[in-house]
């Protein structure tokens, strides 16, 4: 079963692509150094589970959130997501008090 319809799917993939022009335009901007921010600060992500790895990491927990999500929904899922990565399920961290 499809999710979205072939029109829809154009529709998407054609906001994509103006979206990445837009992304193009604005890292030529900040490298001619006029911005105090070299980097485009808000990477692209497909979903909120996506965005919060992009934004706060740590890598892989996207997965995880799309997973917890479905079982509990996202308050619950934000819980638990915050016990598995002080637990060091998404790797170790110098000190937990960096976690925070």
């Amino acid at each position: 079963m499809e999710l979205y319809s072939e029109e829809m799917k154009k529709y998407f993939e054609y906001l994509q692509r103006e979206i990445d022009k837009a992304y193009e335009i604005a890292k030529q901007a900040r490298a001619q150094g006029k911005d105090p921010v070299r980097g485009i600060e808000v990477p692209q992500a497909t979903d909120m589970a996506g965005r919060v790895e992009n934004l706060v990491g740590p890598k892989g927990v996207a997965e995880r959130i799309r997973e917890l999500v479905k079982e509990y929904g996202k308050e619950l899922a934000a819980l638990k997501v915050v016990d598995e990565i002080i637990d060091g399920k998404f790797g170790k961290f110098e000190s937990k008090e960096k976690l925070a």
